[in-house]
């Protein structure tokens, strides 16, 4: 499969990327569907790059695809991991999903990540949703210390525009190499909305 250059970082991404949200649902993760299977299958296509978030599962899909880097040591190396944090999750104390690009969340859920993927390091962190009341500052300042500590490679964003993206830019040392954009059948806002 013909791989891409990802923005200014020295990943090549195969051109399909794996999202890894259902790994967890009971027609993937069954006695009819392994996901490690699935999740070898689709690397022996060609596809190098797998989608996941702190989110997908309450943090399962997570742990689910730890067992196949568990299964093959060398497999890690072969792969280009991708997670995304900044989406809260309603719980029963709190009736509400909200967002948060605070400093100490998206620290927060690198580490659970990491945890819960047994990896060291994430070779891509996007910032899920955009927060329309985001301290640049802090994104900043969690993006340098999760580089300076080796736990992400590289950075980038999902679902914001693009003045949204150049605005964010003007405060990070680091640079947004990936714009993931929302797009499917039932909806195609990205495509109307400029």
């Amino acid at each position: 499969m013909e791989q891409l250059k990802l923005g200014k970082s020295e990943v090549y991404s195969s051109r399909i990327i794996y999202g890894c949200m259902r790994l967890n649902d009971k027609n993937i993760s069954s006695e009819k569907v392994n996901a490690d299977s699935l999740i070898k299958e689709v690397f022996n296509y060609g596809v190098n790059h797998f989608d996941l978030a702190d989110i997908y599962g309450y943090g399962g899909c997570e742990s689910i695809f730890s067992k196949s880097l568990k299964k093959n040591s060398s497999f890690r190396n072969k792969i280009i991991l991708t997670s995304k944090c900044g989406i809260v999750l309603k719980n029963q104390s709190q009736n509400i999903k909200y967002y948060d690009l605070s400093f100490d969340h998206i620290v927060k859920s690198v580490e659970g990540s990491l945890s819960r993927l047994k990896t060291d390091y994430l070779d891509f962190l996007l910032l899920h949703r955009p927060d329309y009341l985001l301290n640049p500052e802090e994104i900043s300042k969690a993006f340098d210390s999760l580089k300076k500590s080796g736990k992400v490679r590289y950075f980038g964003v999902s679902n914001f525009s693009v003045s949204q993206i150049v605005m964010l830019e003007k405060y990070l040392n680091e640079s947004i190499n990936v714009c993931q954009i929302e797009i499917n059948l039932k909806n195609i806002e990205s495509y109307t909305n400029g």
